[in-house]
């Protein structure tokens, strides 16, 4: 023991030995036959191996036959550590294993605190993330216990070897480190920490990336090095990716963060509640906007195990009366998610029980149920779906919204889309009370509408018709559809096209019934190809007493292109008559139904502003019109037959109980027959 005191004086010393007959002889000295003091100033310890030693020591030694107390009221340690005073104590020097405590109040440099646990015996400051960069000071008490002096070969048991016990409290005064805390840099911190051998408890205020929050953090030492860390600060959203979180380009402002986290070597987690009050948050592809100011809160749970991923466990959001809970997994690469699935949705317009979406690299899958569901905005990334992309639809709603003021009732939806459908069921009710039905199956489509107009129109397509019964049959091929289209008894209005293309042509009677009460048509036949966004139309006709039109040609629907011919004629029912008078008519129209009157127009251009122009000596050509019409010869697709089919289905099926899930390549009861169809 003395041979580990160097240096300094004697102040005093005293001794008294009580040692009674035989004593002397004895292995281990009596506890009573010795009290001994010894006073010293400025000695040097060196109380552990492998250790720096303790200089400038000044203190009051007592020993009895079995004891050892020690009171230092100076010393100073490592680089400028001042020890202000310190209790040392051997309680059996007996024994064969004699034990140390130390207990002491320091006052030291923040580096000085990261020196000592990088020691031998300690080296937890590797763990911690701490190093020589580190700035500032640290006050408090230290206690430790370790074996300093051994009778036995055990090296396990010799000093230096893994057996300090130790138990730190400090306060840490404007502590700053950089890439401390997951490689994020600590400024200022003013916190109580608690270290000991399991870990270390920290509470307090600091900067984390020049972010003021308050922090409690506890690291466990165990194998699996387990670190927790609550904090509640006012974090900006902007600055989200600087703590190692996903950036979220559709949110800004300032979030309200009370968090907790739990990082080990295996995985990352966090129970967090967000005050987003002072958070705007668009996410205009899933339909949801929440406005600075709105009070609302957020509730969730994450585990990051694999690069690059966030799984939320599960969340809840409240704002106002409206909320939603549910899982997903954010993808941060992409910087959105990759699954998101609802119990609960009611916000925005949604009203929801369930609702499930899944974006991957092949494609999109939409679940929903419940009473509405606004399809809105994820039409966008139908619309804007890559070729080889698939999209899985499967909705039971009592209202579907897809846009403003445009919606169905009483809707169940199953599609499965890639380049083109594999299989689709849609079966729903407009809003007046009018049906439709929609199937693919087998390669085979078939539609049915018994309002074309409203139904046209709540598509989002067009809103300038009116009425009219609709037939749209068509099949696969390869990579194509070919069909055609029937309507029958619709009124056509607001035709901005049609509209240029009857002014040009000086038909003034028609273009006051167009931008009046509409155009009446008694049917319209449109044989088409649809390739690749692409609509082909070849021999295209409508007719009705006012007017009857052709069209043949291409649009270009992603890239808002339409290059369209055909012809005009006016007073369809008078001209066709002319073709019935005896030998004028067959010498002037070439043959019986034809007309005299009509005229050749082309469309061509953007979409939205197309180039328009008209053959006006195309008006008197005899003979021109031969067969353009012919197709009106044959009959017409009998809708009061389909409709009583379809009457006749829907009572049968009203018997019969509904199946949980439709087959997709089951064709809906109330369409029409395909022999019908193909009329």
């Amino acid at each position: 023991m003395t041979s580990r005191i160097t240096k300094g004086h004697l102040v005093k010393a005293s001794v008294k030995a009580n040692f009674k007959p035989g004593e002397l002889k004895l292995n281990d000295t009596p506890d009573q036959a010795i009290d001994a003091m010894i006073e010293v100033a400025g000695a040097t310890v060196q109380y552990m191996p492998k250790h720096p030693p303790v200089s400038e020591v000044n203190g009051v030694v007592k020993f009895t036959g079995k004891t050892m107390d020690a009171k230092v009221t100076h010393a100073k340690y490592m680089t400028d550590t001042q020890v202000t005073s310190a209790t040392i104590r051997f309680p059996d020097l007996n024994a064969a294993d004699v034990r140390l405590f130390l207990d002491m109040d320091v006052n030291a440099p923040a580096k000085d605190v990261v020196a000592f646990m990088s020691l031998p015996d300690l080296d937890k400051a590797k763990k911690l993330n701490l190093n020589s960069s580190v700035t500032g000071k640290a006050s408090g008490n230290a206690k430790l216990d370790f074996i300093a002096f051994s009778d036995t070969d055990d090296e396990k048991k010799s000093p230096g070897t893994g057996h300090i016990n130790y138990a730190i409290a400090a306060n840490l005064i404007n502590v700053s480190q950089a890439a401390f805390m997951g490689n994020r840099d600590v400024d200022n911190a003013n916190m109580k920490v608690n270290l000991n051998n399991k870990g270390i408890k920290a509470l307090g205020k600091a900067k984390i990336n020049q972010v003021p929050m308050n922090i409690d953090l506890t690291t466990s030492f165990a194998r699996d090095h387990e670190t927790t860390y609550a904090v509640r600060l006012d974090m900006p959203v902007a600055r989200l990716p600087d703590f190692g979180l996903p950036k979220l380009d559709f949110a800004k402002g300032t979030m309200g963060v009370n968090a907790k986290f739990i990082s080990s070597d295996t995985a990352d987690e966090a129970n967090a509640t967000l005050d987003l009050t002072h958070t705007e948050i668009g996410l205009p592809e899933h339909g949801f906007l929440k406005k600075m100011g709105d009070k609302a809160t957020l509730e969730l749970a994450t585990s990051e195990s694999t690069p690059g991923k966030t799984l939320i466990k599960s969340f809840l959001f409240t704002e106002g009366d409206g909320t939603a809970s549910g899982k997903g997994e954010f993808d941060k690469a992409a910087n959105d998610f990759s699954t998101l699935t609802f119990d609960v949705l009611r916000i925005g317009n949604h009203d929801l029980t369930y609702l499930d979406y899944e974006k991957s690299a092949e494609g999109i899958k939409l679940a929903a149920k419940g009473h509405v569901f606004d399809l809105s905005p994820y039409l966008s990334k139908v619309q804007s779906k890559k070729p080889d992309e698939t999209y899985d639809i499967d909705i039971k709603t009592d209202r579907l919204i897809l846009g403003e003021k445009r919606e169905m009732k009483d809707v169940t939806v199953q599609a499965d889309c890639g380049r083109q459908c594999r299989s689709a069921n849609i079966n729903a009710t407009l809003p007046n009370g009018s049906k439709f039905v929609y199937t693919i199956s087998h390669g085979e489509l078939s539609a049915a509408c018994d309002n074309a107009g409203q139904l046209i129109k709540v598509l989002g397509i067009f809103d300038g018709i009116e009425g009219g019964k609709m037939l749209l049959s068509g099949t696969y091929k390869e990579d194509r559809l070919e069909g055609r289209m029937e309507m029958q008894d619709y009124t056509l209005k607001n035709a901005p096209t049609l509209t240029k293309i009857i002014t040009i042509a000086s038909f003034t009677g028609i273009l006051d019934t167009l931008t009046g009460n509409g155009i009446y048509f008694s049917r319209l036949s449109a044989p088409f190809v649809y390739r690749h966004d692409v609509l082909v139309l070849k021999e295209a006709k409508a007719h009705g007493s006012a007017l009857g039109i052709t069209a043949d040609g291409v649009i270009d629907i992603p890239n808002s292109k339409i290059n369209l011919s055909g012809t005009l004629v006016p007073s369809y029912t008078m001209n066709s008559l002319i073709g019935n008078i005896p030998l004028i008519g067959e010498m002037l129209v070439g043959h019986s139904g034809g007309g005299i009157i009509a005229i050749n127009y082309s469309v061509k251009g953007d979409t939205k502003d197309p180039s328009i122009s008209v053959n006006p000596l195309s008006v008197l050509t005899p003979g021109f019109l031969r067969g353009i019409f012919n197709i009106f010869d044959e009959p017409a697709p009998d809708f009061d037959k389909i409709d009583a089919e379809r009457k006749k289905a829907e009572e049968k099926k009203a018997g019969e109980k509904a199946p949980v899930t439709p087959e997709p390549s089951a064709k809906p009861s109330t369409l029409p027959s395909p022999d019908l169809l193909k009329q």
